[in-house]
């Protein structure tokens, strides 16, 4: 057996250079990392609510639930960022200028959640 035969071949730069993943922006990284912590805070915090108020018989408790659903809608925008779909950042605006038109026009005030909000349009 000759020693050319044993040797394996690598793939040139070029090759390797066409089947590398191009790059995502860095923008899109950090708008799907915010989408899904602000999700996923929604979500736990509106089910730890619902749970700590069951006990004490607060008929306002399963009012708790309605921040399930934009908790939803931002779990599915990060999911989407991440996969660089244009679908992803429609729902991510969306659903934060909604809920921050809400959080506004309630009284609550510019909270926390406004913030958070306008990070992600921002992004």
């Amino acid at each position: 057996m000759s020693t050319e035969q044993n040797k394996v071949s690598e793939p040139s730069s070029a090759e390797s250079a066409a089947t590398a993943p191009a790059p995502r922006p860095k923008g899109l990284l950090i708008a799907s990392i915010l989408c899904w912590l602000y999700g996923i805070i929604l979500g736990v915090f509106s089910i730890g609510f619902v749970i700590s108020e069951i006990p004490r018989d607060n008929p306002m408790a399963i009012l708790g639930l309605v921040w399930l659903f934009p908790a939803i809608p931002y779990c599915l925008a990060g999911y989407w960022l991440r996969k660089g779909r244009r679908l992803g950042g429609w729902i991510a605006v969306l659903t934060a200028a909604l809920l921050s038109a809400i959080l506004l026009l309630s009284g609550g005030g510019f909270s926390i959640l406004v913030l958070g909000n306008l990070a992600i349009m921002l992004v």
